[in-house]
């Protein structure tokens, strides 16, 4: 799974100013041909390009995604039966957030040096049209597992329907950037009282 936190779309977001300083230095770097230095600074833009994709929680040291892209993640499953409008209307996840069970990495830091956690490659900014350039995003390695929990109106959507919905989903749509290629999963869905 690809991590997509937009949260640079902000001008203030401390990894755009990040980003931008980076950016500015590395132009420097290139004019005076200071090769050291473009390289030390590369590796700061990934990892800071890894900071800003991904969704980490520093209290409790565990990755996670956001409600609102499981919900997003349900509802195009859901649009597959005609059933996405009634998703919006009658679907919540309980929680803001679901941590990600993965590989045990306590920091940041031990996550940017796994390179199974970072996806590197060329991209365009914006996309098709702008200059070529080098990202980073965090990626979750195959194996992830993550548990959430829906309420729902059963008069609106109904059981199976709902089922149905979420395991589309994780066939067809998959969670966070870069998907359908990245981040497609199994669903196992249990009812509670």
């Amino acid at each position: 799974m690809v991590m997509a936190n937009p949260q640079t779309i902000k001008i203030t977001n401390p990894h755009a100013i990040e980003g931008r300083r980076l950016n500015g230095l590395m132009k420097k770097a290139r004019k005076k041909e200071e090769e050291d230095a473009m390289a030390e600074f590369e590796q700061s833009q990934i990892r800071n390009d890894l900071e800003a994709s991904c969704y980490w929680d520093p209290k409790e040291k565990k990755f996670f995604i956001p409600d609102t892209v499981l919900l997003a993640c349900v509802r195009a499953g859901a649009m597959a039966a005609k059933k996405g409008k009634d998703v919006d209307r009658a679907v919540i996840i309980s929680e803001t957030q679901a941590y990600i069970e993965t590989a045990a990495h306590k920091t940041l830091d031990d996550a940017f040096e796994d390179e199974a956690f970072r996806l590197e490659g060329p991209c365009k900014i914006p996309p098709k049209t702008g200059a070529l350039i080098w990202k980073c995003r965090c990626m979750i390695p195959t194996g992830w597992k993550l548990t959430f929990t829906l309420e729902y109106d059963e008069e609106i959507v109904l059981t199976k329907q709902l089922i149905a919905a979420i395991e589309m989903a994780g066939r067809l749509c998959g969670v966070g950037g870069w998907r359908p290629k990245f981040g497609r999963f199994l669903a196992e869905c249990k009812e509670t009282e």
